[in-house]
């Protein structure tokens, strides 16, 4: 709107890496942002950095992205497990298992 400046995310943070947080990290990172894609267990949060990586390494094998850009898009997302890793993001946003006890959890880790 105007006479409202326009706001530059540094790094984006995502509670949920499974398939809306996957998803949110990929646009994301396709962007140019950093993401930090967060999960209960690292195994979880690789799965879904793997979701990018598909997506992306289909747009290369039809023309329509360059490995160099696969390489930059992967390189922009952190999977990890520690909520401390959310240090300095500009944003979170909650993607978590629709249930209303993790979601009270994960959003108190991601606050403290």
């Amino acid at each position: 709107p105007a006479g409202v400046p326009d706001t530059k995310f540094r790094k984006i943070g995502i509670l949920g890496a499974g398939f809306m947080g996957a998803g949110i990290a990929y646009v994301t990172a396709k962007a140019g942002i950093p993401v930090v894609l967060l999960d209960r267990d690292m195994d979880s949060a690789q799965k879904g950095k793997a979701h990018s990586d598909s997506l992306v390494s289909d747009q290369v094998k039809k023309g329509r992205a360059k490995p160099e850009e696969k390489d930059k898009l992967l390189s922009l997302i952190t999977p990890t497990a520690d909520y401390a890793d959310l240090a300095g993001c500009d944003l979170v946003v909650e993607a978590v298992f629709e249930d209303s006890a993790v979601k009270k959890a994960a959003t108190e880790q991601a606050e403290a």
